[in-house]
C-alpha cells in the first residue's frame, strides 16, 4: 500500500504535490487565485496551477457506471459531475474514485477526489474532475489557467490547453473549496455552455 501511495503522488515543486484521494488538513476558508490578465503565472506570489486530472488510463482504473443515471460514490466525499448530459457525453459513463490515504499537513497540496469519465456520439470525450486543495494550498495565490472566461451570474472560471491530445480544451473553477475542472475534444464554447450542468454532491 506505501509502494502504491508513493506512485500516485505526483510531485508538482518540491512543496507541491498532486495527490490521488489523500487526506489532508482541508479548508472551508476561500480558495486564493491570480487571473492570468492581472499579473499572470508571472505575477509576484503567484504559483501555477497544478495538473488538475487524473493520470492516464493506464495508470489508474475506471469504473463503468450506469448510463442516463447520477454516478454513485462510494462515500461523502463530494463530486461533480454532469446533471444534463450532451448527445456527446450521453453513452457511456466511466467513474474514478481513489482510495483515500493520508498526506502531510505542511504542504501545498491537492487531492483528486473523484473523475467522472463520459462518451458520447461522434467519439467525443468530457471528463469533470473535482480535486480539493489543503489548507496550506488555499494561502497561494494561484494560476489556474491561461485565460479567465466570464461563466455568467459572477462567475469567473479559466480556459487553457491540458497537452492531452485526446482533450485538449479545459475550464477550471472554484466551487466553495473545491476546484472543478471539465475537460474535452469539444470546444472550449461548447464546454463554457456545460458548466451550468455541473453539480456538486
Amino acid at each position: 500500500m506505501l509502494k502504491l501511495a508513493i506512485k500516485l503522488l505526483v510531485t508538482i515543486t518540491a512543496l507541491t504535490s498532486l495527490s490521488l484521494g489523500a487526506m489532508a488538513a482541508f479548508s472551508s476558508q476561500p480558495i486564493k487565485f491570480h487571473n492570468p490578465q492581472v499579473g499572470g503565472s508571472g505575477a509576484a506570489g503567484s504559483v501555477p496551477g497544478p495538473p488538475l486530472l487524473a493520470p492516464p488510463e493506464n495508470e489508474i482504473r475506471y469504473e463503468q457506471q450506469p448510463a442516463h443515471q447520477a454516478v454513485t460514490k462510494p462515500d461523502q466525499r463530494p463530486v461533480a459531475q454532469l446533471i444534463a448530459s450532451p448527445d456527446e457525453a450521453n453513452e457511456t459513463i466511466e467513474a474514478f474514485f481513489p482510495s483515500l490515504q493520508s498526506i502531510p499537513e505542511n504542504v501545498v497540496a491537492y487531492t483528486i477526489l473523484s473523475s467522472i469519465r463520459y462518451h458520447g456520439k461522434g467519439n467525443h470525450t468530457i471528463l469533470v474532475t473535482t480535486a480539493q486543495p489543503s489548507k496550506k494550498a488555499t494561502q497561494e495565490y494561484v494560476v489556474y489557467g491561461e485565460e479567465t472566461l466570464d461563466l455568467g451570474n459572477g462567475r469567473i472560471g479559466w480556459k487553457s490547453s491540458t497537452g492531452h491530445s485526446n482533450m485538449p480544451n479545459q475550464i477550471v473553477f472554484l466551487e466553495g473549496d473545491l476546484i472543478i475542472t471539465i475537460a474535452s475534444d469539444l470546444p472550449i464554447s461548447t464546454l463554457k455552455k456545460l458548466v451550468p450542468s455541473i453539480q456538486v454532491n
